[in-house]
């Protein structure tokens, strides 16, 4: 495979991984407004109540907090100092961010896919994937 076949495909990937990305987005906003309502049928009419304004207190996620839930899930501590955090498990998959040094994954499964391991960032609640020379699994 030449470099521009490499080029090639990996472009084809990118556009792929994107398309699917906008397609989650799309369904999730679709199944939240489904779902407010309950009976099946999207809440897009508004209510007859008068509006009033309330100031919400913004909640900030503590760093490195962890739910219940995730307390028997295994983990994984960045040992690189900057890590690409990656839509896909490949060296061509988008970023979604990096990560740094010291941080704590959730690791939502312990068998690698090639050298790659599916974690999800503690503080964002995004899941990605982290290469497996770049974290210590620690549970």
């Amino acid at each position: 495979m030449n470099f521009t076949q490499k080029q090639r495909e990996h472009k084809n990937r990118t556009v792929f991984y994107n398309l699917m990305l906008v397609v989650v987005i799309i369904l999730g906003v679709t199944a939240s407004n489904y779902s407010q309502s309950g009976s099946g049928e999207a809440t897009t009419k508004p209510s007859s109540a008068p509006k009033t304004k309330t100031k919400k207190k913004a909640v900030m996620p503590k760093k490195n907090a962890v739910d219940r839930k995730s307390k028997n899930i295994p983990k994984a501590m960045v040992t690189s100092l900057k890590v690409n955090f990656r839509i896909s498990p490949s060296n061509y998959a988008d970023s979604l961010g990096t990560v740094t040094y010291g941080e704590v994954l959730l690791v939502l499964d312990k068998n690698h896919v090639n050298g790659w391991y599916n974690v999800k960032h503690i503080p964002t609640n995004i899941t990605g994937w982290v290469y497996g020379n770049t974290i210590t699994l620690i549970r």
